[in-house]
């Protein structure tokens, strides 16, 4: 009886009445453990989220309208300060005290906050371990850095998150502070100039007078 090796795919298939010589043997394990290792490494590294993927709000006294480089720059310092976070409550090295936990949350969420939401959870390797993530929201409550770290599972459950960059809360804050005065101004600019469009200047008023 003939033995045949196959492997399913175009161009792939070994027919029994080609010799198998040790060279062709050879070629062919380092070929098939090539494409192996390529598709490990396909599989381990993902690509990096898309702007498709997520969407990012910060409430900062109010709803702050978002250009495509403030949510490019709020998107990227959530994800750099989540990163340095060394402790969380799903993998607690304390007693964590869950109700105090989600009062932390209620009151970071009725203040000031950013948000990152992503379509699907999405894995993120922090100083103390890997954490699935739906969102990340981070407290603006405090004048000087950024106030609170927390995390939503892909079951939804808070997840509180301690000692993490103090410099990166500084960082993050500045970056909402600039943004958010950005916005604001374009928004007065824009009341602005509906309000000189709705009516005449006084001097072309008093054109219209000496003209009629």
């Amino acid at each position: 009886m003939k033995n045949t090796f196959v492997i399913k795919g175009p161009e792939t298939t070994l027919h029994p009445n080609r010799a198998m010589t040790p060279r062709k043997l050879l070629v062919f394990a380092s070929l098939f453990t090539t494409v192996a290792a390529s598709v490990v490494a396909a599989d381990t590294n993902g690509p990096a989220a898309s702007k498709s993927d997520y969407t990012v709000a910060l409430h900062y006294e109010k709803e702050i309208p978002l250009n495509s480089e403030a949510v490019q720059t709020l998107y990227s310092n959530a994800v750099d300060l989540l990163e340095t976070s060394n402790f969380n409550s799903r993998a607690p090295l304390w007693d964590w005290s869950i109700s105090k936990l989600h009062e932390q949350y209620r009151q970071t969420v009725s203040g000031k906050y950013l948000i990152v939401s992503f379509k699907v959870p999405r894995k993120f390797a922090t100083v103390g371990g890997e954490v699935s993530v739906r969102e990340i929201v981070i407290g603006m409550n405090r004048p000087d850095y950024a106030s609170a770290l927390f995390t939503i599972d892909g079951e939804g459950r808070v997840v509180g998150h301690a000692k993490y960059s103090g410099p990166k809360c500084i960082e993050l804050l500045n970056a909402v502070k600039q943004i958010a005065n950005d916005a604001d101004g374009q928004q007065r600019r824009l009341y602005f100039r509906n309000s000189v469009d709705c009516g005449q200047s006084p001097s072309n008023e008093h054109e219209t007078r000496l003209h009629s």
